[in-house]
């Protein structure tokens, strides 16, 4: 134990709150399992709609990386079509593949809620 701890224990005795901890909690209303049930709940309720609102910003930031990626990919595809059409062709591929997978993610987002 030391000296500074001794201090910060003393002077929480101080308080009238901290002192008198012999009150049975367990008989308050708000202890009973129902009450504790309802306030879990209302709680699980609150913190879903701030959950809706942070996904509703996740899902457009979401659909923006997408038509990034699609306009990235055939920025890179027009690039390489001159010096390198195998590898262009590649790029194409990907794209496509990307653009069918973007889709079906893209027709689930309508109204983000």
């Amino acid at each position: 134990l030391k000296w500074d701890e001794v201090v910060e224990y003393a002077f929480l005795s101080d308080f009238d709150l901290l002192r008198d901890t012999r009150q049975d909690v367990s008989q308050h209303p708000w202890a009973t399992p129902a009450a504790r049930y309802v306030m879990d709940l209302h709680y699980k309720m609150v913190h879903a709609e701030e959950e809706i609102q942070r996904l509703n910003i996740e899902a457009q930031c979401f659909l923006t990386y997408i038509i990034d990626e699609e306009c990235y990919l055939q920025c890179c595809e027009e690039l390489l079509k001159a010096k390198h059409s195998a590898l262009s062709h590649q790029v194409a591929l990907c794209r496509k593949i990307c653009g069918h997978c973007n889709m079906a993610h893209i027709s689930k987002l309508p109204g983000f809620s």
